[in-house]
């Protein structure tokens, strides 16, 4: 027995020891989500079509050349759709060898079935493998460009659908990123195709029209770019027409620099590679006098007119300030995406709101633990100290299993550290109640230790494995957040078994090998009770059915409030904002409907008094200007006269110390640019982190508290830059595509939840304890809802979690119940099924308010400390826990007892067995006789003899 303890104990020490290893230090093993600590994530959409047409277009100009140098005067071929050409100039001489040329040439294509001449269309083989080449592609110059950014620990990967996803943690100009990785993602060269080359751009889009003489040619198209002023402000727009074929890409692209016109202003010099001056200089050779178009991502940036022949080298002007060459030279020196870019969804949380996301997390923690802690001691005395005990060690594992695959952690992954350590001491909670009837009964205390963890083993499974379908679940659907929230919920759950089970049980040898403990006092709650809960079965099924219905009526928006869709779902933009003063609701939508964005929704944020607000849009054609128009429109309202200067409160460091190594107001210059460079970093670095305090500045004199920041250095600052009257401190688009395959993979996510949990209960127990736990869960689901639709709360991813979570809640407060009814029915084969429930449910109505008491203790705490973030998820948890625990009762066993009674267990009305018997007991008839098998006895308990059969004595018959 010694030994098997110390065993026992060695184990426990190296599990310890283990967790402390993998989870330390915790800034090397687990990351911080984006929302904890501020930065981007991006969902982005490559536009392989962009691809193909460029490689067809290769392959058509190569085709020409070859047919040139074959001497087949006059064959030439042009793109026919996006991934095929047309051969046209072959004759009936040469036609046989133009098709053996293209032939042996360019294998990735075919003949296109019943298309007249020579007509070829790439392979479906071919196809799917550019694509793939081009996403590919996109994600190493993806990669490139935010190296060269600066940006530490970035994550970028592929997805499904020809999309990457990237995640770019603590950076604090979101803006410019935005502009790297997108706004300068695909570069062309375009001839333009006006009556007078070189002629202006034309204001309008019918101009350029009726230019052309009233109708665009079918190679040509017009595009759009931005007329400047002096200053480079963008005042309108102007249009271009330009060939639809491309001069070169930017994939020919070797080399590009920040450099200087001939009037000193800035530009962007780039050199190609062989094979590009080659085609570049035919090209431009040919096209004298004409104006060639530099096009990025489909705008026209510049169109400068062709003097002459430009072999290997050029330069790329358009009014561009500093910083955008420079953003522009590192795009194209990183390599040019080979495809143009949409992104589809985008999440970015400030530093600020990051850390105000991890005080509200860590306090809304310690008190639900506390609370848990105290309660547990308060009720179960020195089993408490071993819940206590193996609660904390939960909590370790929890971290080191997170530490051990790099887990990232989420502000729903706190709240399912939460939640776990609620739903932890649910097993301690079964063992306990089930000691305390084993001690009720007369056993000795290492018996009754003994049998309690071995009675309510089933039970801990069963409620464990629910809640881990119901994580799996969560884990296969969710994305970001949610999978966070998922794996630390699924870790936590690991966790308590090995806790709960194995570590309790060892507490308790150790203490009783040690002779510290001769007894264990428990308060009990309720006393005998003997509560005839299925009396009023048929009311409690009405309410409930009425209670269905109302929430449904609520869902359905028939009283008057509907389902508040959040960004996840509804698509559009969410942007919150931090201003100096507090903001007007009233004012911010005047301003607002000046820029046609009148229906948006405002609400204040973080309280009557707060300084914050959350602007939320529907979707727009062009998602990714929302953001820029409510700025803008806040701009000309709230920062008058700052046209022009850059805004202290919305730039990055990398920005500021730009600023101040241009001005260099602390003369380090002279020791060289590196030097330089290195000082004013510093000063920016510091300002910034002045910055996060509070958010913005609201004076110049807050800058003089960052460390080794110089009354020069803000006096420089001064000159050149403004304190604006707001700034943004998370924004959040989400596409329509991105929003339509949420919805669905949200739904499929309860959907499949709901039918794996039908499995696994159907599968332990038996159909009608199924069908009554799947009544249950509909019911808690349904009701909450329309709780959470009539309160006007958003419907978000977080809350797809909450109501998962509440799925898995739901089902373990039933399957403890039925396990219990299994137990005694296994007892009492002959007993009424309505008296087993009523029994089972006196029983375990202990631990049922304790384990709901001690969840809706953490739960209330995120509710309450937790911030406006968490608020609908708690919200969700605190009305299903109440929900829950009344279905439990009053839902999930008169709907087993009712199809019981309606179908039995062999699927059809049956006359006798337990529902008969329980159907004649309330009418007061004595119950029929029933054939059942011998009571099977439980461990620890005399085996009862068999009834009518014949025992053995010696060998012999009597």
């Amino acid at each position: 027995m010694k030994r098997k303890l110390l065993g026992r104990g060695l184990l426990i020490l190296a599990v310890v020891l283990s967790a402390i290893a993998l989870a330390y230090p915790p800034k090397n093993k687990i990351n911080l989500g984006l929302d904890l600590q501020g930065g981007m994530h991006l969902v982005l959409q490559v536009h392989t079509v962009d691809a193909l047409r460029a490689t067809v277009d290769n392959d058509v100009d190569r085709l020409t050349r070859l047919a040139s140098d074959k001497g087949f005067a006059g064959v030439a071929a042009h793109r026919v759709g996006d991934t095929g050409f047309e051969v046209t100039g072959a004759t009936e001489a040469n036609r046989d060898q133009v098709v053996k040329l293209v032939e042996d040439s360019f294998r990735d294509y075919q003949t296109r079935k019943g298309a007249p001449g020579l007509a070829y269309e790439m392979s479906t083989t071919a196809v799917h493998a550019n694509e793939k080449l081009a996403v590919s592609q996109a994600k190493t110059t993806i990669d490139n460009r935010v190296n060269q950014f600066g940006v530490t620990e970035p994550v970028i990967q592929e997805a499904t659908g020809n999309r990457i996803v990237v995640e770019l943690p603590g950076v604090d100009d979101p803006e410019r990123v935005r502009r790297l990785i997108k706004n300068t993602a695909f570069l062309e060269f375009r001839l333009t195709r006006m009556p007078k080359a070189g002629s202006p751009a034309l204001p309008t889009r019918q101009a350029v029209i009726d230019a052309l003489g009233g109708q665009v040619p079918p190679d040509v198209e017009i595009l759009e770019g931005d007329l400047r002023d002096a200053n480079k402000n963008v005042t309108g727009k102007q249009f271009w027409a330009v060939e639809k074929k491309r001069v070169m890409t930017g994939r020919e692209l070797k080399d590009a620099r920040p450099s200087q016109g001939q009037f000193q202003e800035p530009v962007v010099a780039f050199s190609m590679t062989p094979a590009g001056s080659e085609v570049f200089g035919a090209a431009t050779a040919a096209n004298v006098g004409t104006g060639l178009a530099i096009v990025l991502d489909g705008r026209v940036v510049t169109a400068p007119v062709i003097k002459s022949k430009i072999s290997d080298s050029g330069v790329i002007e358009g009014h561009f300030s500093t910083e955008e060459v420079q953003d522009l030279s590192t795009a194209l020196r990183s390599g040019a995406l080979p495809a143009g870019l949409t992104y589809l969804e985008e999440r970015t949380v400030g530093p600020s709101l990051g850390r105000d996301s991890i005080q509200q997390g860590l306090l809304a923690g310690v008190i639900g633990t506390s609370l848990v802690i105290l309660t547990m001691l308060l009720v179960y005395h020195l089993s408490g100290v071993n819940a206590v005990m193996a609660l904390l060690l939960n909590v370790l594992i929890v971290f080191g299993g997170m530490g051990a695959f790099h887990s990232t952690l989420t502000l729903p992954g706190i709240a399912g550290i939460i939640l776990t350590i609620g739903m932890a001491v649910d097993a301690n909670v079964l063992v306990f109640e089930r000691i305390r009837e084993e001690m009720r009964a007369g056993r000795t205390l290492r018996s009754a230790i003994d049998l309690g963890f071995e009675r309510a083993f089933s039970s801990i499974i069963d409620t464990h494995v629910t809640t881990i379908v119901s994580a799996l679940f969560l884990f296969q659907f969710g994305t970001g957040p949610i999978k966070g929230f998922a794996v630390t919920l699924t870790i936590g759950l690991i966790a308590s078994l090995f806790t709960a089970v194995f570590v309790s049980k060892w507490i308790f040898d150790f203490w009783l090998s040690r002779r510290w403990v001769h007894n264990l006092t428990m308060t009990r709650l309720f006393q005998d009770t003997n509560f005839d809960f299925m009396k009023w079965r048929k009311f409690w099924i009405v309410a409930s059915l009425l209670l269905v219905l109302g929430g449904v009526l609520a869902i359905l928006g028939l009283e008057g409030r509907h389902i508040n869709l959040g960004i996840d779902f509804a698509g559009g933009t969410q942007m919150e904002l931090r201003f100096k003063d507090k903001p007007q609701i009233d004012n911010l939508r005047r301003i607002l409907e000046t820029q046609g964005l009148g229906g948006a929704q405002i609400q204040r944020f973080g309280g009557q008094d707060s300084n914050e607000a959350i602007i939320k849009t529907a979707q727009v054609k062009n998602e990714s200007g929302t953001r820029e128009r409510i700025e803008s429109a806040f701009d000309k309202s709230f920062n008058p006269g700052n046209a022009g200067k850059v805004d202290l409160n919305r730039v990055g460091a990398e920005q500021v110390a730009q600023i101040l190594l241009q001005a260099d107001p602390d003369h380090v210059l002279a020791q060289g640019p590196d030097k330089a460079s290195e000082h004013y970093t510093g000063v920016a670095n510091a300002i910034q982190s002045e910055r996060k305090k509070d958010v913005l500045f609201a004076s110049w004199d807050q800058l003089a508290a960052g460390k080794g920041v110089s009354p020069a250095d803000i006096e420089a600052l001064k000159a050149r830059t403004v304190l604006g009257a707001f700034t943004v401190i998370g924004v959040e688009h989400v596409g329509p595509q991105v929003g339509k395959e949420l919805r669905s993979q949200g739904l499929w996510a309860v959907f499949a939840s709901l039918l794996g949990m039908l499995l696994y209960i159907g599968f332990r127990f038996e159909p009608r304890f199924g069908i009554g736990a799947i009544m249950a869960c509909i019911h808690d689901v349904l009701v909450t809802l329309g709780l959470f639709t009539l309160m006007g709360y958003e419907f978000n991813l977080t809350t797809i979690a909450a109501f998962l979570t509440l799925i898995g809640y739901s089902v373990n407060d039933t399957v403890v119940i039925f396990d219990r009814m299994r137990e005694n029915m296994r007892k009492n084969r002959r007993k009424p099924l309505i008296e087993i429930m009523n029994e089972s449910i006196n029983q375990t109505l202990s631990r049922t308010v304790m384990t709901s008491g001690l969840t809706m203790l953490t739960v209330a705490a995120l509710l309450v400390f937790g911030g406006d973030v968490l608020h609908g998820f708690a919200f969700v948890m605190t009305v299903g826990i109440i929900v829950g625990t009344y279905s439990s009762i009053y839902v999930a066993s008169p709907f087993a007892l009712l199809w019981e009674q309606l179908f039995g267990s062999q699927g059809r009305l049956r006359k006798g067995g337990p529902a008969a018997a329980a159907a004649a007991t309330a009418k007061g008839v004595p119950a029929p006789a029933s054939r059942s098998t011998p009571p099977v006895a439980q461990p620890g308990e005399p085996r009862p003899a068999a009834p009518n059969r014949p025992t053995r004595v010696a060998g012999r018959r009597r």
